[in-house]
């Protein structure tokens, strides 16, 4: 089973619930999240996490204000895709065999 979560801090939450379950993390449950805070090499096991640029974020949120703010009426929402990378670390394994 794998366990993604919406950021770091919440998978760190999560993987104290787990160990406390006794579900060994990695064998039986593989967690994931997203934002690659600097802790999350450090956790046992390190956490598999999802790494963005928060720079190029703001950026762009940015650019969307300014585009809003010169158009009030008739701005339509847009999509804006900002590169990832998944970074695999000791938190995510193999599926457990199906017996």
């Amino acid at each position: 089973m794998v366990v993604y979560w919406h950021n770091d801090v919440l998978a760190v939450g999560a993987m104290h619930v787990t160990r406390a379950a006794a579900f060994p993390i990695a064998a039986e449950i593989s967690v994931e999240a997203y934002d690659d805070i600097a802790s999350s090499v450090h956790l046992a096991p390190p956490l598999t996490t999802t790494r963005f640029s928060s720079k190029e974020m703001g950026r762009q949120v940015a650019t969307m204000l300014f585009q809003a703010i010169e158009q009030v009426e008739g701005f339509e929402p847009h999509t804006v895709e900002i590169p990832v990378k998944l970074v695999t670390r000791e938190s995510t394994g193999p599926p457990p065999q199906i017996k």
